[in-house]
C-alpha cells in the first residue's frame, strides 16, 4: 500500500550529533519502509527557535521531492509566528502548521492559542498538534471547533490513550483527525482511534526520526483494521487533507 507520513522531523535532538538525523538519512529510511510522501518539521523550530528552524525545514523540503513542511508556531512568540505563516504560506511545499502545548506550557483552548490560530486561520492550512495527554486532546478538540481546517491530534493522549473511550458517541468536529503513533504502542489503540473518529479521519504518522517507521507500521499491520481502512489510513485521508484539489 502507498504510504503518506504526516509526522516526521529533521535535525538533531537536543544537540545529539549523528548522521541519522540528517534529511538524506531520513529520506532513505522512509523510502526503505515504502513511504512515498512525508511532512517534516525542524527539531530546531520545536526546541529552540521557530524562525531558524522553519528556515531549516525550507532548505530540506527544497532539496527532497518527497518531503513537505510544517510551519512551526509558538504562542509565546505570536507576532513572529503570524509573520512566519504570512511569509511561508504561499510556498508550494509548506502545507501545514505545527505546535505542541507541553513545551510552551499553555493549553490549546486557552486565550494564547485561540488568539494565535484565529490570526492564522485564513490560509486554511491543516495543523498537527502534539497531544500527549487526554486533557491535551480535549483542549485541542475545542480549538479545532473554532479553527475549521483539518487538525491532526498526534499521539492520541500518550499513556492515557484508553481514556479516548470517553469520546465514543460524542459528536466531534469533522475536522478532527487522529494520528495514534507514540512511544506507547499497545494493542487496541488503532482500533479505538477508528471507533472514535471513523475511517475517513485516521492518518498515518511515524514520529520519525524519534522512532523507526516500523513502530507505527507494525502496530497497524498487527491491528484488526480492514484492508480498506488501512488504505485510507496510510494514504487516502492524508492526500485529501493536504491536497484537497488532487
Amino acid at each position: 500500500m502507498r504510504k503518506f507520513d504526516v509526522h516526521t522531523h529533521c535535525g538533531p535532538w537536543n544537540s545529539i550529533p549523528g548522521r541519522k538525523w540528517e534529511a538524506d538519512s531520513l529520506v532513505a529510511l522512509l523510502r526503505s519502509c515504502g513511504i512515498e510522501k512525508a511532512v517534516v518539521s525542524s527539531i530546531r523550530a520545536i526546541l529552540t527557535d521557530l524562525i531558524s528552524g522553519n528556515q531549516e525545514t525550507q532548505r530540506v523540503i527544497a532539496r527532497h521531492e518527497m518531503l513537505y513542511g510544517y510551519i512551526y508556531v509558538d504562542p509565546h512568540r505570536a507576532e513572529d509566528s503570524v509573520a512566519q505563516v504570512e511569509a511561508l504560506q504561499a510556498h508550494p511545499k509548506f502545507i501545514g502548521l505545527k505546535s505542541r502545548d507541553d513545551y510552551h506550557g499553555l493549553p490549546y483552548n486557552g486565550p494564547a492559542y485561540r488568539k494565535l490560530f484565529s490570526a492564522v486561520r485564513e490560509p486554511g492550512l491543516p495543523v498537527l498538534l502534539h497531544t500527549f495527554s487526554f486533557h491535551s486532546m480535549q483542549c485541542a478538540i475545542e480549538l479545532a471547533a473554532d479553527y475549521g481546517a483539518p487538525m491532526i491530534l498526534t499521539h492520541m493522549g500518550g499513556w492515557e490513550w484508553r481514556q479516548c473511550e470517553r469520546l465514543l458517541g460524542e459528536a466531534l468536529p469533522e475536522n478532527v483527525y487522529l494520528d495514534p503513533v507514540s512511544s506507547i504502542s499497545e494493542p487496541g489503540k488503532y482500533e479505538l482511534a477508528l471507533a472514535v473518529v471513523g475511517s475517513n479521519n485516521l492518518v498515518f504518522g511515524t514520529d520519525c526520526t524519534l522512532f523507526h517507521p516500523n513502530l507505527a507500521i507494525g502496530a497497524i499491520e498487527s491491528s484488526e483494521l480492514s484492508e480498506e481502512v488501512k488504505e485510507r489510513l496510510y494514504w487516502g485521508n492524508a492526500a485529501r487533507v493536504f491536497f484537497p484539489e488532487g
